[in-house]
């Protein structure tokens, strides 16, 4: 039996930690420092890892530019902070499984027994994309036992943790938890939020029990290496709430006046407007600085950049490439870093017009990946050539499987017997993980008009399109996904959605969910990542799956906003944020 009060990437097989960023952590964009990657400065007054993220290799590095003469004062507690997201919240219920920017909210009011610790910025000692560390760390749980055999968690729960009701944390609170998200058949099981995520994570798990007050274990019929991992990753809602909430209010209602345990307490929620936290006064661990944090929704991205310039917000996600120079310009900061991250589209196997291998060839060829992320995104991400991600130990950055190249994608087309392919792809208006879309899609029907594919491109708000997704899969449509996992076991959840987010079997192939199933369960780091990349060459090798690029999330805030970690994932710890100005 191992004791586990921390936890490494291979000191249980893969089991023990997460990989992140791809390239040497974050950048701070128009900034420098020391970048020594075995002393990365405290996390309450670094705003990022100090190397500058590259556009196509690792190595490249930006210019250096003068640093600020005065370093700001320490942390201090006190202020507002309005946070301008690409989208609506969608639900605030923590067990449910949601898109990114829902769960950038679940995180601040929420607690899971186990998580990525956010506090730290990235890092890698490899420039090869596939080694990052971003450690696991104990939350509810002050400590965890693994049996020999893999199979049995033993998690010990930390004393003297509250909900925000003032109820305790506890050995049966948790259970209560797993009645509402795993099992059927109990008095709160709630089937909205069981969904997808919750049934994955142990879809290998026995049972969970009480041992104890203070004492939960699960048990597991088959080893699965990356069970702890995916603990960490946002499909997984398996945050520990309130149970007496939950049968105040009721499961439907839940989401309105969720209870968790996290650094921030609910406050408010005015739908399609704004989702207001407040700090939580009697936290069991380090207390937030912000007294109230307040998200927004602004979906156009001038929007986003007239809010941080106005005032109305103090930080923005997805800062729009063209207006990276005018932010810095008037002494903003901007961060970003490769996350595990894909943007994609998939040509739906039940569409008549991509049967054809060297149709769907021509339209790898036909995409202009470099000039997507050179010309129009401006370097904040990388051309994609495959569904694996930065990040993911299996990830290969020297991979790349369909080049553009507008002859040879009229000549595969010429060769299929077809003079001109017409049809039309779906894409949201915005939302977690889509960049610019609008002009993304806008890109592609130029670029695809020269070897003959009239791309006809419907545009839908982003979460009537997460809606959408299954009837999509079903009606023949082709339309983008953006997602990503700092685990190898992404490829399982790409290759396994049947079109809930817009990956389907048939565009996988048999050979590559055999290697895929295989994957999974290989307990040698070494051994899985190459089988992932083989599971990978052969999605390509299908063609269904059209990969674009890779993001690094930009994100834009007031000079006096300090502490912030950008992390290689698309949420964040705002616990550790403070502002200079309070």
């Amino acid at each position: 039996m191992s004791d586990w009060s921390g936890l490494s990437r291979r000191g249980f097989l893969r089991a023990g930690a997460i990989g992140v960023a791809g390239v040497a952590g974050a950048a701070l964009i128009g900034c420098t420092g020391d970048d020594d990657d075995d002393a990365p400065a405290p996390a309450a007054t670094q705003a990022a890892a100090t190397a500058t993220p590259a556009a196509a290799t690792a190595a490249a590095t930006a210019e250096p530019t003068p640093t600020p003469t005065e370093a700001p004062a320490g942390p201090k507690s006190g202020g507002t902070l309005v946070w301008a997201m690409e989208s609506w919240i969608g639900n605030s219920d923590p067990h449910s499984v949601g898109n990114w920017v829902t769960h950038r909210t679940k995180d601040q009011m929420s607690d899971k027994l186990i998580e990525a610790d956010l506090t730290v910025p990235p890092h890698t000692r490899q420039p090869d994309y596939t080694d990052p560390l971003q450690p696991i760390v104990m939350k509810l749980a002050e400590s965890m036992e693994v049996s020999d055999d893999g199979l049995e968690y033993t998690f010990k729960l930390r004393r003297g943790a509250k909900f925000h009701d003032g109820t305790d944390v506890n050995a049966e609170a948790v259970n209560r938890n797993y009645d509402r998200f795993w099992r059927a058949d109990t008095d709160i099981s709630f089937t909205q939020v069981s969904g997808w995520g919750h049934p994955q994570l142990h879809q290998h798990t026995d049972r969970v029990e009480v041992v104890d007050d203070y004492t939960i274990k699960m048990v597991n019929n088959r080893f699965f290496p990356d069970f702890l991992s995916l603990w960490t990753q946002s499909l997984f809602g398996n945050y520990i709430v309130s149970p007496t909430q939950i049968e105040k209010v009721g499961n439907e209602d839940f989401a309105n006046a969720p209870v968790a345990s996290g650094p921030f307490k609910f406050n408010e929620r005015v739908e399609d407007e704004r989702l207001v936290f407040d700090r939580n006064e009697d936290y069991w661990g380090e207390k937030a600085f912000l007294d109230r944090l307040i998200m927004i929704p602004r979906g156009e991205p001038a929007t986003r950049v007239t809010a941080l310039q106005t005032g109305e917000a103090d930080i923005i996600w997805v800062v729009p490439p063209d207006s990276i120079p005018q932010l810095l310009d008037q002494g903003f900061k901007v961060v970003q870093g490769l996350v595990p991250h894909i943007w994609w589209i998939t040509m739906n196997p039940r569409n008549e017009s991509f049967q054809d291998l060297r149709v769907r060839q021509a339209l790898q060829h036909g995409m202009d990946r470099p000039g997507i992320a050179t010309d129009l995104l401006r370097d904040t991400v990388i051309p994609a050539y495959g569904p694996n991600v930065p990040g993911q130990p299996a990830f290969d950055p020297d991979y790349v499987s369909y080049a553009y190249d507008p002859a040879e994608a009229k000549k595969l087309l010429s060769a299929a017997g077809v003079e001109s392919i017409e049809d039309t792809w779906w894409f949201p208006s915005a939302g977690s993980g889509n960049l610019l879309p609008v002009q993304m899609a806008q890109w592609m029907q130029s670029k695809y008009a020269e070897i003959g594919f009239n791309m006809g491109a419907e545009i839908v708000e982003w979460n009537a399109f997460g809606s959408m997704w299954p009837d999509l899969y079903t009606d023949g449509a082709s339309a983008s996904g953006s997602w990503g996992m700092a685990v190898n076991w992404w490829g399982n959840v790409f290759a396994l959605n049947n079109g809930v987010w817009n990956s389907m079997p048939e565009a996988i192939g048999d050979e590559a969910m055999d290697i895929l199933d295989r994957a999974q369960f290989e307990t040698d780091p070494d051994a899985s990542n190459e089988l992932y990349r083989d599971a990978n060459r052969r999605i390509m090798d299908q063609a269904y799956a059209l990969p674009v690029v890779h993001d690094s999330a930009p994100i834009g805030m007031r000079d006096e906003v300090q502490g912030f970690v950008h992390v290689a994932v698309q949420w964040n710890d705002m616990s550790i944020v403070w502002l200079e100005d309070a």
